[in-house]
């Protein structure tokens, strides 16, 4: 089902930067068997955005109130449609092939259920609490189930919201769904990480769904983490969606702002919403990446041996179809320390190929990933 993971393997897994010379294009390979000091053997990131199963746009632009159950029925199906269970094995075998030792989450999403549903009763309080779907822990859990070992080292709680759906089953037809959306880092066991940060945006988005007034937030996580010696902070982010563009460039801003002190290498993962391709849809064009390039970040890709153009969004919202990826939206991007630059960079863009689908013919995600190996020298 992924036979190309041992090409995968190949190019990251077995990839070192040791060789490098101080030339930043350079990207020799050689195995990592082959080295003297572990040390100089990289660091290996990962960014995914889990996609959280559907659309959920109707649910928050429905106009009459009463209409929102129905709408949020449409939605849960396409969510158990897409069938997170069985994408996560998907997930899990990128991971394998990759052995990142950070991976930074987007869309890291936890649907609970309440039956029957509390909110048609007129209660409003976002209290559903029995567990349908945790994505982090179904990731680990096959993770585990592959030898891998993994930790959550930083989590932020963003957009939280509970909606009722119609059933048609039982005397009171209708059940409560919570969604709760997450951005979380993952460790390697065995990673050092600290000084963990989750925070959310101060710009974000008012709605009013099913007559209640709420907020759509967007957050951030850093750590500060030692891999193979080399000490980096690393942070994963979700940038508000491109509609919204206002709201996302200030979200970008204060990122930047935000990581200024620092005095380690800046690592930013994430799922931007902002097209770097000069073919990309005019709207999705936005100014959020080219805030972060202005505050001195390079981007990875663009000093990477990249297999294709790098991009990243976006299959069908059933995580079917095969229309073309057209955006570049998914980011590595790298502020260097005072005192340490990159010396090489290999990277890939995964789960974009027919071989990458699950069994079923699921894509992994909605968007494909990335994973980068990296290589801090003095200068």
């Amino acid at each position: 089902m992924f036979s190309r993971i041992p090409t995968i393997k190949a190019a990251m897994l077995l990839l070192s930067l040791a060789a490098c010379s101080d030339d930043p294009t350079d990207t020799t390979l050689q195995p990592s068997a082959s080295l003297a000091d572990p040390g100089e053997r990289g660091i290996t990131i990962m960014s995914r955005n889990l996609y959280l199963g559907a659309n959920l746009d109707p649910i928050i632009s429905a106009q009459n109130p009463n209409q929102v159950p129905f709408i949020a029925a449409q939605a849960w199906a396409a969510v158990i449609a897409s069938n997170f269970p069985e994408r996560a094995q998907a997930l899990a075998a990128e991971i394998a092939a990759t052995q990142p030792d950070l991976i930074g989450l987007q869309e890291a999403t936890v649907y609970r259920r309440q039956s029957p549903s509390d909110f048609v009763l007129g209660n409003r309080t976002i209290n559903a609490n029995v567990i349908a779907y945790d994505f982090v822990a179904l990731l680990l859990a096959a993770l585990a189930e592959r030898g891998l070992h993994y930790h959550v080292a930083a989590m932020v709680t963003n957009t939280d919201i509970e909606v009722p759906v119609f059933t048609g089953q039982g005397p009171l037809p209708f059940d409560d769904i919570r969604y709760t959306d997450a951005d979380v880092i993952l460790a390697r066991n065995g990673i050092e990480t600290s000084a963990a940060v989750a925070r959310n945006y101060d710009a974000y988005v008012p709605v009013t769904i099913a007559g209640l007034p709420l907020r759509l937030l967007r957050g951030w996580t850093a750590i500060d983490a030692v891999v193979n010696g080399q000490s980096i902070r690393f942070v994963n982010t979700h940038l508000e969606v491109q509609t919204f563009r206002p709201i996302q460039e200030a979200q970008a801003t204060q990122l930047a702002a935000s990581l200024q002190n620092s005095p380690l290498p800046v690592v930013v993962v994430g799922d931007l919403n902002s097209a770097a391709n000069e073919d990309a849809p005019v709207a999705s064009r936005t100014g959020s990446y080219d805030i972060m390039r202005g505050a001195g970040y390079a981007d990875l890709w663009l000093r990477g041996n990249g297999q294709n153009d790098g991009l990243t969004c976006c299959w069908p919202a059933d995580v079917r179809g095969t229309t073309p990826l057209t955006q570049r939206i998914d980011f590595v991007l790298i502020r260097q320390g005072p005192s340490h630059f990159v010396g090489g960079v290999q990277m890939d863009v995964l789960g974009d190929e027919l071989i990458d689908r699950t069994a079923s013919g699921l894509w992994p995600s909605d968007h494909a990933g990335l994973a980068a190996v990296l290589r801090l020298t003095g200068r």
